[in-house]
């Protein structure tokens, strides 16, 4: 059987991909285990399985045989990462329970006030049009708002021109990592050229598709908690 340093570096020197998947089948025991140890938390199980699939990632990119570690101990030092980062965002607000049959009705007093008025509703327009306190009101305003911007991040072609946002887009990037902003940077059109399509992205950072889905889904679930406090 050909060794976990033999695939790592055919991935290295030649980014032979079935050299990769197979380091990847092998191991993803471990990853899904550490995965389910912090499923009862309340960030998403796919932010913590694209952060685990990260982490594995920077295993297989940073682990140097020399060191004397086996790749199986290190990818499992490595993973222990996910519980720093599960404390960290365990915190991201969700739509209550008991608001979510209201997202429908939500939506579309929303559209129908901006067709009439042509511009964004209030707060006491959307109360009075729902017959709903302000106070869940203002709850489902910031919930949307944070999951508009999480689904433009995991969708496949990402397009991020929401009204008046971007400002805010661009001061959040110090949350996220040095990969991650490159990514990022392409994403919003940061002092880099745009590119809002995963495949194109992938493309030119050299990375696969399914590597720049994990930073994007990582990058909506460190940004959400901003969004929501702020918007």
């Amino acid at each position: 059987m050909v060794s976990d340093k033999e695939l790592i570096e055919r991935w290295k020197k030649k980014r032979d991909y079935m050299a990769y998947k197979q380091l990847k089948d092998r191991h993803k025991r471990m990853v899904y285990y550490t995965v389910n140890r912090y499923a009862a938390a309340s960030v998403p199980r796919s932010a913590l399985e694209a952060e685990g699939w990260k982490l594995f990632d920077d295993a297989v990119n940073n682990y140097k045989p020399n060191a004397g570690a086996k790749f199986s101990t290190y990818l499992n030092y490595q993973l222990r990462k996910l519980d720093r980062y599960t404390k960290k965002y365990q915190n991201i607000a969700r739509i209550p329970e008991a608001l979510s049959s209201k997202i429908g009705d939500y939506d579309r007093a929303s559209q129908t006030i901006m067709k009439n008025k042509g511009r964004q509703p209030t707060h006491s327009e959307m109360s009075n049009a729902l017959n709903m306190p302000v106070k869940q009101v203002k709850q489902l305003h910031k919930s949307r708002r944070g999951d508009l911007y999480e689904g433009k991040f995991e969708h496949a072609d990402i397009e991020l021109n929401i009204e008046k946002g971007n400002w805010l887009l661009r001061e959040l990037r110090d949350e996220l990592n040095p990969q991650e902003r490159q990514v990022y940077d392409h994403l919003i059109g940061h002092k880099k050229q745009k590119i809002t399509n995963k495949k194109k992205l992938a493309a030119k950072l050299n990375m696969s598709p399914g590597r720049i889905s994990q930073i994007t889904r990582s990058i909506a679930v460190k940004i959400k908690p901003h969004l929501n406090k702020r918007l």
